[in-house]
């Protein structure tokens, strides 16, 4: 297989080309067969059309994007569309842009061959079931499809391999960062057509805390004085209420001034960005409590900042909104109608028992008590559907694309004790992934941002599944599943799909899972795959982590803590030799945090290290 024609910007055919070399590369190495096919890549939005091109179904985008971001989406689908046909000898890769072209070599490169882009290096790659060229044309079922991540080469990579098409970067690294450094990021990402938005929280960058001697009026009020930084309670964990930092007095018309000034400049400086987040301060129940900032719920602070904003920028700058516990206080007033603002819904906090669209669950509580301190997360997810209904018709009305932020499974715990799901991994499961995006979808969500970290340990296919089910949520998650494990184990992958399950539903239930562990060890010790030693390790983890579990369940705290010093020894020994395979930070600071919340108990001291 090698590309023999191709109307592409040079740095996205480079792109293009090294993925193709190194599907031949390593199914050289493994003796599979790759077709011997030219590729014809032709991107409709480009110059050079071939005269030969065969009928197609691909629409052609207009050539400049649409100023309202709602039809951007729909500009967007178009360019990364694409449709594969086969003439001959010749396989023709037909799309709307670069973006298409690039996915649809590579979903060549999947069908053709069944590779699976598993890994962070080129050698993780696995080759599973060959299957036939799709029909008709192939459109993403989200247009935005965002991750976070570094500027690491080879996670841009697995990123755009894997068909995220975007990547949020911090605003407050990007205004303080050298010029320099900020052009070669834009590039990286720009040799995979992938997009720039600055945003996360970053407020501080924007008022800096040494305007507070000039202009104490422009800071937060507590308790009648205003300050930079103050207590705060966090009323389902008190344990750990804390001194955060304190919004900034939105509803003074000076700083938010200031702080737009300030935002506008940033994208003067740097036009490749397409959107801009305006986020606040990370926190809970940490907003200004003076008399004009309590007329207003949170969110409509951050709506008015954003329309100040979009009065300093141009049109085709999209201004990215977050909403999540206090955010999500349902407006007091209607919103004044924006085509501009990207509003993402953000379920923080979940436990994955369910989908958050399930009916049931308790009534409503999380994000209704402001001012008074709100929950940090319910104690049922399913209360994150009541509040997307209630939110739904107020963006519609104002004018907001929906987006959704979704945490990963496994970044951080849940305070509250409620579940310790997240430390086992292998969670959360892709049926509810797969299932949530098709709701999303059908009820205008064209936007998602999936905050979590790779992970493959003790396996890949949880990060794979968000992947694949933002680009494509109408597959099944079990025939994706099915690919991935037929991959990495062959004949075996049916049983240890099934073992894995086992532990998982285990774990889900609050059931000891060390019977499930001994079937996993089993079937992986019959795995020839070098990633099957993965799941020995995760095992010893397993059993390690839930002996802790127990010990705190039976009330021998200092027991527990012993247990979870014996959890950070063994993972201080593999980790450095697990390269990129799970986030080490992640997992030993679950396990020093879990020392440290044991030793409160004891001490009935609060623990002051909290961190949304």
């Amino acid at each position: 297989m090698m590309i023999s024609f191709h109307n592409l910007p040079d740095s996205v055919y480079r792109s293009a080309a090294e993925d193709v070399d190194v599907v031949r590369r390593l199914a050289s190495l493994k003796g599979i067969r790759v077709p011997g096919l030219r590729l014809s890549i032709v991107s409709l939005e480009n110059d050079s059309v071939p005269a030969d091109l065969p009928k197609h179904h691909v629409q052609q985008p207009a050539a400049e994007p649409p100023v309202v971001f709602r039809d951007r989406c729909d500009w967007e689908t178009l360019r990364q569309s694409f449709q594969l046909l086969r003439r001959g000898d010749v396989l023709w890769v037909v799309a709307g842009g670069a973006e298409g072209a690039l996915y649809g070599v590579d979903e060549a490169l999947e069908r053709l061959t069944g590779v699976i882009w598993a890994g962070l290096r080129d050698e993780d790659l696995l080759f599973g079931p060959v299957r036939a060229l799709p029909t008709g044309v192939q459109s993403p079922s989200f247009p935005y499809r965002l991750s976070y991540g570094g500027d690491d080469h080879d996670y841009v990579r697995w990123m755009s391999r894997n068909r995220y098409n975007g990547c949020v970067r911090s605003s407050a690294a990007w205004a303080t960062r050298l010029a320099k450094q900020n052009r070669e990021v834009v590039r990286q990402y720009q040799r995979r057509a992938m997009h720039i938005i600055v945003g996360e929280h970053g407020m501080e960058g924007f008022l800096p805390e040494e305007e507070f001697a000039r202009h104490a009026d422009w800071f937060g009020m507590r308790d009648g004085r205003r300050v930079r930084q103050a207590p705060v309670i966090l009323p389902d964990c008190p344990h750990l209420d804390a001194t955060l930092p304190i919004q900034p007095c939105y509803s003074n018309p000076e700083v938010a001034e200031f702080i737009t000034d300030r935002m506008a400049a940033l994208a003067k400086e740097y036009p490749d960005i397409e959107i801009l987040g305006l986020w606040p301060h990370d926190g809970v129940n940490n907003w200004c409590q003076c008399p004009k900032c309590l007329k207003r719920v949170p969110y409509e602070h951050m709506y008015d900042l954003a329309l100040r904003l979009a009065r300093k920028t141009p049109s085709r700058l999209a201004i990215e909104l977050i909403a999540y516990s206090n955010l999500l206080t349902t407006p007091r007033g209607r919103l004044p109608k924006s085509d501009r603002i990207i509003s993402m819904f953000c379920p923080y906090l979940r436990h994955y028992a369910h989908r958050t669209y399930d009916r049931g669950g308790p009534s409503l509580i999380t994000s209704t008590l402001y001012p008074k301190p709100d929950r940090i997360n319910p104690v049922d997810e399913r209360e994150y559907g009541k509040l997307f209904r209630k939110w739904q018709p107020i963006w519609k009305q104002s004018g907001s694309t929906l987006g959704i932020f979704e945490y990963g499974g496994n970044l951080w715990p849940d305070e509250t004790g409620r579940t310790d799901r997240q430390r086992f991994l292998y969670h959360p499961s892709n049926a509810i992934r797969f299932d949530e995006a098709r709701w999303y979808r059908q009820r205008g969500v064209r936007y998602f941002c999936m905050c979590a970290h790779y992970s493959a340990w003790p396996d890949a296919v949880q990060t794979l599944g968000a992947a694949r089910a933002l680009w494509n949520c109408d597959e099944s998650s079990g025939s994706f599943e099915s690919r991935y494990y037929a991959a990495l184990a062959g004949p075996k992958g049916r049983c240890l799909r099934s073992a894995l399950r086992r532990v998982s539903d285990c774990l889900s239930g609050g059931h000891s899972p060390l019977k499930a562990l001994a079937r996993l060890g089993a079937v992986a010790k019959s795995v020839r795959a070098p990633q099957a030693r993965q799941y020995s390790l995760w095992g010893r983890y397993l059993s390690l982590a839930w002996a802790s579990r127990e010990a705190e369940e039976n009330g021998c705290i200092q027991e527990a803590i012993e247990r979870e010093r014996e959890v950070e020894r063994f993972l201080k020994g593999i980790l450095p030799k697990m390269g990129n395979v799970v986030s080490a930070r992640s997992l030993l600071g679950y396990a020093t945090s879990r020392q440290e919340r044991l030793a409160s108990k004891i001490s009935k001291k609060n623990v002051t290290d909290y961190r949304l």
